[in-house]
């Protein structure tokens, strides 16, 4: 009898203050996977960069100097969801500010973030 493994589920609906990236995590899909790390990078103030994407791998890794944190995932045989598979070395830098121009937010992080809030409350002003 083949033994099925359980490895945590990624809760998309979770607060977005709350991304933790581990060994093991599962995604739906690879974008649900890019979605958690652009939160983790931009909440956490991380300069993370796309290293390698493709149907099976997504690869990321930080650009800060002198930080080995990386992130491997893949897509397990016959399943079209992405998991974590490594994740060998902690941040080992300092997050970022982003007054000092090193981060970007996209505005599609932004909408998807505050679609929402913006639905419910259309005169809502900038600041």
């Amino acid at each position: 009898m083949e033994r099925k493994m359980r490895y945590p589920q990624y809760n998309a609906s979770s607060s977005k203050e709350e991304v933790k990236l581990e060994v093991g995590l599962k995604f739906i899909s690879k974008e649900q996977l890019r979605e958690a790390v652009d939160d983790y990078r931009i909440i956490k103030g991380y300069d993370i960069k796309i290293w390698h994407s493709d149907g099976k791998r997504f690869q990321v890794f930080c650009n800060a100097k002198g930080c080995d944190w990386l992130l491997w995932a893949s897509r397990p045989q016959r399943e079209q969801s992405f998991q974590i598979t490594k994740m060998p070395n902690p941040h080992s830098c300092i997050p970022f500010s982003f007054e000092k121009g090193k981060g970007r937010i996209s505005t599609r992080w932004l909408s998807h973030k505050y679609m929402k809030t913006l639905r419910l409350q259309p005169s809502l002003k900038v600041r």
